[in-house]
């Protein structure tokens, strides 16, 4: 159960237009860096901070209650009891935003233009239509200490729907979405996931198209301490299969060949082959080749996973006869 810590009766009065969702665990170096960004935006309407903190084990917590003190009118805190994990405080912290419109912005993330929030809240309510917009993003590699590449869309247009987002041809940065909250609701089963950007854009997408700016605006944080960055790829696939399996079921299995899921349990096998994991490689082999509602199939694709499970020196003499036909 989430606990909030006290607010001004100001605050709780107050019509909020836009929400800032932010998650926290264990973001004691960067927290300040983040929130600063939040109150750096030059906007002309009302907003709100709610951040859920997963029972962080550093200084987050107390980071957090000085930032609150300082601006009781703007920030909200949970803070929960038991370890929640991604989904439940995801799931909590959007249950209690208040506002017409929801921006994310991690712990470790930050905004860089002053103009990020204006910029999208004017474009949703100029268009109607439009359910969600997001932007390019920096993203800065903790390890080099360096910044590493744009992350944006590589497409001739800026408009996108949901069959684009299933398909996976655009993945916005969660602190580059502002998005509709009207209408908007996170089903309860999110709460057992871990992978859940792609699906908070997906039900935030129901009622319209999706806007891209290609103007940076903000940095994404590239670190070993995240969800998925500490994760090894096994990890990382089980998580997907486990997020896109209960996606799938929940469209009855209207965006199958968008998901296609079966790719999925391919990598695994091979992976799990990789590591040495030969009985569980086969198994998700088979499933691979049996899956219902797991999307396309083809034969070459079939082939290439069936070689690396059973008969991996014929896939390695066939990557070395290639590699030397390039050479060559």
């Amino acid at each position: 159960m989430a606990k909030e810590t006290p607010t001004s009766a100001a605050f709780a009065q107050s019509i909020v237009k836009l929400s800032v969702l932010m998650l926290t665990y264990n973001h004691e170096l960067y927290i300040q860096q983040a929130l600063d960004s939040i109150f750096e935006q030059q906007v002309d309407f009302t907003y709100e901070i709610v951040i859920g903190d997963d029972l962080s084990q550093d200084r987050t917590r107390e980071i957090l209650l000085d930032y609150q003190a300082k601006h009781p009118d703007k920030i909200r805190l949970l803070f929960y009891e038991t370890k929640q994990g991604v989904g439940g405080n995801i799931y909590s912290v959007l249950n209690s935003c208040q506002g017409e419109y929801i921006a994310i912005l991690e712990g470790d993330d930050y905004w860089t233009s002053p103009h990020k929030l204006k910029t999208q809240v004017a474009f949703l309510d100029r268009n109607p239509e439009f359910a969600l917009c997001f932007h390019s993003v920096q993203v800065y590699s903790q390890i080099e200490q360096q910044f590493v590449a744009v992350d944006g869309v590589a497409s001739n247009t800026s408009i996108y729907t949901l069959d684009d987002l299933m398909k996976q041809t655009i993945f916005p940065r969660t602190c580059s979405v502002v998005f509709r909250s009207t209408g908007f609701q996170l089903p309860e089963w999110v709460k057992q996931l871990i992978h859940l950007d792609f699906i908070t854009f997906v039900f935030a997408c129901q009622g319209g198209s999706l806007k891209y700016f290609d103007d940076v605006m903000a940095v994404y944080r590239r670190h070993n301490q995240g969800v998925y960055s500490g994760a090894n790829t096994i990890t990382m696939i089980l998580n997907n299969i486990k997020s896109f399996s209960a996606l799938n079921q929940h469209f009855q299995y209207r965006y199958a060949e968008h998901l296609n899921l079966r790719k999925y349990y391919g990598m695994l096998a091979r992976e799990l082959k990789k590591a040495g994991q030969d009985a569980e490689a086969k198994a998700y082999f088979r499933q691979y080749l049996t899956l219902p509602n797991g999307g396309r199939m083809s034969f070459s694709q079939a082939l290439k996973v069936f070689t690396v499970i059973y008969v991996p020196w014929l896939y390695t003499f066939y990557r070395v006869s290639k590699y030397r036909e390039k050479a060559i």
